[in-house]
């Protein structure tokens, strides 16, 4: 499995929509003409950075085009990008896309994180309300 070594990272706001990329997608069509599957995975993991770490699988899609996703508000394009729709506080974290080679040689992985802006801030703001309600 090659690893790109560059942890490009996306950045959004609340209700935004946002567009990652996955390079490893074109290396493989430009060095292959082609690619079998191209798949997109969230770390559902506490820490995203050991072997052992946990991803959940959200898009995928075919040498023909024909896609598959496990989400709502989740698309993945025909350039292999993961589109989401209306961002939300979940939609943060550590992003995967693998790419197998027509050939079945090691598939190319790329990974990214999605930051949401002012997330967590509005998170807690609507939390501490919903508590002090409630006291």
């Amino acid at each position: 499995m090659a690893l790109n070594d560059s942890k490009a990272s996306s950045q959004t706001t609340i209700h935004e929509n946002v567009t990652m990329p996955c390079p490893a997608l074109q290396d493989v069509v430009r060095r292959d003409g082609t690619f079998d599957i191209i798949y997109w995975s969230i770390c559902s993991s506490r820490r995203c950075d050991q072997e052992d770490t946990k991803w959940d699988w959200i898009a995928g899609m075919n040498n023909e085009g024909r896609t598959q996703v496990g989400r709502e508000r989740i698309n993945i394009t025909r350039d292999g990008a993961l589109d989401i729709h209306e961002v939300n506080p979940s939609d943060s974290g550590e992003y995967m896309c693998t790419v197998k080679p027509i050939n079945h040689a090691s598939p190319e992985v790329y990974q990214t994180t999605l930051l949401i802006k002012d997330g967590e801030f509005k998170l807690c703001v609507w939390l501490l309300v919903g508590l002090f309600i409630f006291i």
